[in-house]
């Protein structure tokens, strides 16, 4: 009998991040449209961070390419 030499799969590695999103009851991430000023100035809200808030505010901005 020959042995196959199937080629051993890689087993994913789990990222570490300094902050958690906690979903909300329907699944869905808390990020929400805040409009003040009669719809002049608009916010992405975020909620429900656990952990570094900074750091979050930190990587998104770097990613989008605005300011914190």
């Amino acid at each position: 009998s020959t042995a196959s030499t199937a080629p051993i799969e890689q087993v994913p590695r789990f990222v570490t991040y300094e902050y958690f999103l906690a979903r909300t009851t329907n699944m869905s991430l808390p990020v929400y449209l805040e409009v003040k000023k009669n719809k002049a100035v608009k916010h992405t809200l975020i909620q429900r961070i656990e952990g570094d808030i900074s750091k979050l505010r930190q990587e998104l901005s770097d990613e989008l390419g605005i300011s914190p």
